[in-house]
């Protein structure tokens, strides 16, 4: 398994963190996603399918630990080995 922390740029409304457990083929997947957004990017058709995955399944199916618009949780301490993830998309 791989631990990802995922910055998630909903630009302009929130930004949102989600620490995620991928399998290995998972985490391929994500790290195609690195610094690309939705609706203002240039894709591969392999990364526009990577953030469809990102953007359809993993960021409706999990809840962030933080979101600017919410408090979820009054201490984020980050501790271990993790990735850094950040994509989005722009409205």
């Amino acid at each position: 398994m791989n631990t990802v922390l995922l910055v998630w740029e909903e630009i302009p409304e929130t930004t949102k963190l989600f620490m995620l457990e991928l399998t290995d083929n998972d985490y391929e997947k994500i790290l195609l996603c690195h610094g690309l957004f939705i609706n203002s990017s240039d894709m591969s058709e392999e990364q526009e399918e990577a953030m469809r995955w990102l953007n359809e399944d993993l960021i409706i199916n999990n809840k962030p630990f933080y979101d600017d618009t919410v408090e979820i949780s009054s201490s984020n301490t980050f501790i271990g080995e993790f990735t850094v993830i950040v994509a989005g998309f722009v409205l």
